[in-house]
């Protein structure tokens, strides 16, 4: 059971840094609505991921699987970015 919460941090975490850098994306091509529902969604994964945490903070491997999906997350942001700069239509419709 334990092992399910961790890879469930982990996902969630990856998917919440990665979002995070595909909205300052979409804001950078003035898309504003789009921007605001990403944020709500980011919002959500992190209230979840989180709490997820908090509930038994000390839990060294919930704490390291977060910090993982940070890293792994802001990694996947920063590729989608450089792959952004090199084909400017990768997030246009």
């Amino acid at each position: 059971m334990n092992i399910l919460i961790y890879i469930l941090i982990l996902i969630f975490k990856i998917t919440e840094n990665t979002l995070s850098t595909i909205r300052i994306i979409v804001i950078a091509d003035r898309k504003k609505l789009l921007g605001a529902i990403l944020q709500g969604t980011i919002s959500i994964i992190w209230i979840i991921s989180t709490s997820l945490v908090v509930i038994d903070i000390k839990d060294p491997i919930k704490i390291l699987s977060f910090t993982l999906g940070a890293i792994i997350g802001s990694y996947l942001g920063s590729t989608i970015e450089e792959k952004k700069m090199e084909k400017p239509s990768i997030l246009k419709n």
